[in-house]
């Protein structure tokens, strides 16, 4: 997917530090999230690792952060890892284009 940061449903990603999720044509498992570090792009599925895909299964961003609702599981945007956990988020590849992010696998 292409994410023009010059679309104010996109501006934020602009910013370090914060997060969108795409959804708009059934990326991912439930969503892409992406997130600027402020040395680069992070692009996550979001869908939470340790759950079969329910109806709470679905990640929750909040800034540098994804919040899984069935278990309140918390995963860190920079590396996708959440302590203790067996799994890491799906990481995608996000590279930057001008103002544009590219997001594929």
């Amino acid at each position: 997917i292409q994410i023009n940061m010059n679309l104010p449903a996109y501006s934020n990603l602009q910013f370090a530090g914060n997060s969108i999720k795409v959804n708009e044509f059934g990326e991912g498992n439930r969503g892409i999230i992406v997130f600027n570090s402020g040395s680069g792009f992070f692009a996550f599925d979001g869908a939470c690792p340790n759950q079969p895909l329910s109806s709470c299964s679905t990640l929750e961003i909040e800034g540098p952060s994804a919040t899984c609702p069935c278990d309140n599981a918390v995963h860190s945007l920079f590396n996708g890892q959440s302590p203790g956990l067996q799994y890491s988020l799906k990481q995608y590849r996000a590279e930057l284009n001008g103002n544009t992010v590219i997001v594929s696998n």
